[in-house]
């Protein structure tokens, strides 16, 4: 279709906090002994379906500063322009990460998002013995993460160029790969956001990717109605009609 949401796929990188401990294993850290507290390296985001990758990684300079205020305000200016946000842990990661960055730096809210986490899709719906990106890519013959190691991270905290021109290239690709991932999943996101809301229509294509074309499959059954149900020609997702195909008059008591 011509006409179709915002839909953003990002990825942030981040640098550990700093602190003093005096003992490595089971310890509680106190406010006091934070030297620094962790930042921002960098981000990648892509429009679904747009071949471009947006990415922004913080300077040499920055990058010694531990200042990633003005990649925090390039993200902000992405993420304020989403629909919709997809990420893989977004939930619990990239989004209050982003999030942390963007109050410390002064920014605003960004506009209202819907969220979708391909971590929680993967949790709720299979049985992979690991459910990180890479690992769940690699079953389904997806492609990869790029091959690194930490000292790539402690390079890029010491504002080496080449490690954080590397570091941006691997956040891109993590991106890219997420696309594959969400696109294999997605008629599998029974919560995903209704995305006839947001073009113009009759409002009747797939919710979840808006291909026009459904098979009759049977009937959705709720506890006192029932739907026609059709799956989706291109993503495989189960919708049902709006209008009932049937009501029953009575229900069993809850015990």
């Amino acid at each position: 279709r011509d006409e179709f949401p915002n839909v953003v796929l990002f990825d942030i990188e981040t640098a550990p906090a700093e602190a003093w401990s005096f003992q490595v294993w089971k310890t509680n850290i106190q406010p006091d002994f934070i030297r620094n507290p962790w930042h921002m390296l960098g981000w990648s985001a892509k429009t679904l379906f747009d071949s471009t990758i947006l990415s922004d990684i913080v300077t040499p300079e920055e990058a010694k500063n531990r200042d990633d205020k003005r990649i925090s305000e390039s993200l902000w200016n992405v993420i304020n322009t989403a629909d919709i946000v997809i990420g893989h842990n977004a939930r619990r990661f990239d989004i209050p990460h982003a999030n942390t960055r963007f109050l410390v730096h002064h920014l605003p809210p960004p506009s209202p998002y819907k969220i979708i986490d391909t971590l929680d899709v993967v949790k709720k719906n299979f049985a992979f013995e690991h459910n990180k990106l890479d690992y769940v890519n690699r079953v389904l013959d997806l492609s990869r993460k790029i091959e690194t190691d930490r000292g790539l991270w402690q390079a890029c905290m010491a504002g080496d160029e080449k490690s954080l021109s590397m570091m941006q290239e691997y956040n891109k690709n993590d991106v890219g790969i997420l696309e594959e991932l969400y696109v294999e999943l997605r008629g599998w996101v029974k919560s995903h956001p209704n995305l006839n809301l947001y073009i113009e229509g009759i409002g009747d294509a797939c919710p979840n990717c808006l291909h026009e074309t459904m098979e009759y499959v049977g009937f959705y059954y709720a506890d006192t109605r029932k739907f026609f149900s059709y799956r989706c020609k291109n993503c495989g997702a189960i919708v049902r009609s709006k209008k009932m195909a049937g009501k029953a008059k009575v229900r069993s008591v809850a015990r």
